[in-house]
């Protein structure tokens, strides 16, 4: 039905109970229906204004302000053309239903739409940005198209979505898609019923699910994923720290880079991996690939189920207090083992045998004895040659000297001889060129020089020397002839 079409039936049924004649009559604050001030224009109840060719306005202080606009309800109020305000005046404000702006609607008792084309439907809606639409009892819907579908919903943003009773949607193109889902950030996403999405484009897709972070993902059940890329996608699973994944049913990874990829299974630090099932991996790039495997330590790796590992590569294990250790130990005392993978084991042969070599020891004290007496006479023996080596390491010093010095001798020879160098073909008759150089070897160095001088001629010819300096007297000289035939 068209505003002619309404004002006509308005007239002409007696509309709340009044019986009236469709003639025309000037507006007064009685609860009649009446023309109002500008054509085509009608107002029925106390107060109420119809000010704009076309305008319809019917309830207490109605006000139909606009052209072509519709307004019902006492205190309901259009203020833009072709706007819509269906609703009354229920918390006592300063309007019913409002639509402010140029084909705004708002039907339901306080309902707002508040610019261009806002569409609020349900009591206390809020709609408020060019095209946005809130549609549901306390529905809010803020920014340029947004929309919030269903009781308590809230929509802030452009092109934010929030559908379903409770969802609420923060930020541009952000979307809650659920009953008390939340999204908040930059295309967030929350679709699991009470999921939360925080951070730009985060998803949260499981029921009851958290994604905390830029880009991060908790896509099942009670998932949570903390952080920058972070994805927890298993049933019940958790991931904490920036790209941290925990894709297992009720795995736990920890730490940047960490996966947890096995049911029960636990990841935690940078780049650690627990890849088997209720496996367990701790430290950076710890890893545990096999079932019911431990890893502990940096680097540490598991290679086969139900293992533990302590340490990476060139680390050590070591008990705080030995000693306490030792005296808390109660029955037979067995030797520990280990296999060529570093498995742990133990031998309970080993303590037997040491006790029967003990026994055999005892016979072998009194033959110990013997010897003793007879070493006597060999000790005064080992004092002669004692003497007599004594010089002889005296002479072995002296060769150990001289060995040093020709050693560092040869190598200062070798810097020098390096050092030297040649310096190059002067470009004419009559000039001269230089190189100087420095060289090392086995820890020795050296500095040189070379010069060279072209004799004037048809062919070329060159007259050239050299000198270089290594210490200790350790110097270098060349002359030489360069030419070209």
């Amino acid at each position: 039905m068209n505003i002619v079409a309404f004002r006509a039936a308005l007239l002409s049924a007696g509309m709340f109970g009044f019986g009236f004649a469709a003639v025309p009559a000037h507006a007064d604050p009685t609860p009649e229906c009446n023309v109002g001030a500008s054509a085509d224009s009608t107002e029925c109840g106390v107060n109420s204004a119809a000010g704009a060719a076309g305008a319809t306005a019917v309830g207490d202080n109605a006000r139909a302000v606009a052209t072509e606009t519709v307004v019902v309800g006492n205190d309901a109020a259009a203020l833009g053309a072709g706007g819509i305000a269906i609703g009354g005046n229920s918390d006592g404000g300063a309007f019913g239903a409002l639509a402010t702006d140029a084909a705004g609607i708002a039907l339901g008792a306080d309902s707002e739409a508040r610019q261009t084309g806002a569409i609020s439907i349900g009591s206390d809606g809020d709609a408020n940005g060019d095209g946005a639409v809130a549609n549901g009892v306390d529905a809010m819907a803020v920014g340029t198209d947004a929309a919030a579908t269903g009781n308590s919903t809230t929509a802030v943003g452009g092109e934010s979505i929030a559908t379903g009773p409770g969802a609420t949607a923060y930020g541009w193109r952000s979307a809650a898609g659920a009953e008390r889902a939340t999204a908040l950030g930059h295309l967030s996403t929350a679709t699991g019923i009470r999921s939360t999405a925080v951070g730009e484009a985060a998803s949260a897709t499981g029921l009851t699910s958290t994604a905390l972070g830029n880009l991060a993902v908790a896509s099942d059940e009670d998932a949570v994923a903390i952080g920058d890329a972070a994805v927890s996608s298993g049933f019940h699973s958790t991931a904490v720290g920036g790209e941290a994944v925990a894709s297992g049913r009720g795995a736990q990874a920890f730490g940047w880079q960490s996966r947890a990829t096995g049911g029960l299974s636990l990841a935690a630090g940078h780049q650690a991996v627990a890849g088997g099932a209720q496996a367990t991996a701790i430290g950076k790039n710890a890893n545990a690939a096999q079932d019911n495997s431990t890893a502990l330590g940096f680097g540490a790796t598991t290679n086969a189920a139900n293992q533990v590992t302590l340490g990476g590569a060139g680390s050590s294990v070591r008990v705080g207090d030995i000693a306490a250790s030792t005296a808390a130990q109660t029955g037979t005392i067995s030797v520990a083992t280990v296999d060529a993978n570093g498995t742990l084991g133990r031998d309970t042969a080993i303590i037997p045998t040491l006790q029967a070599l003990q026994g055999a020891s005892t016979t072998q004290g009194g033959q110990i004895g013997a010897l003793q007496s007879s070493s006597s006479v060999q000790a005064g023996q080992i004092s002669a040659l004692q003497t007599a080596q004594s010089g002889m390491n005296g002479r072995i010093d002296t060769l150990y000297d001289l060995r040093d010095q020709d050693r560092r001798d040869l190598r200062q020879g070798v810097a020098a001889a390096v050092a030297i160098g040649s310096a190059p073909m002067p470009s004419e008759a009559g000039r001269t060129s230089y190189v100087v150089n420095g060289a090392t070897f086995r820890g020795e160095y050296a500095v040189g020089g070379s010069i060279m001088h072209r004799i004037g001629g048809d062919t070329p010819f060159a007259i050239g020397g050299g000198f270089s300096f290594a210490g200790n007297k350790n110097n270098a000289f060349r002359v030489g002839v360069a030419g070209e035939f």
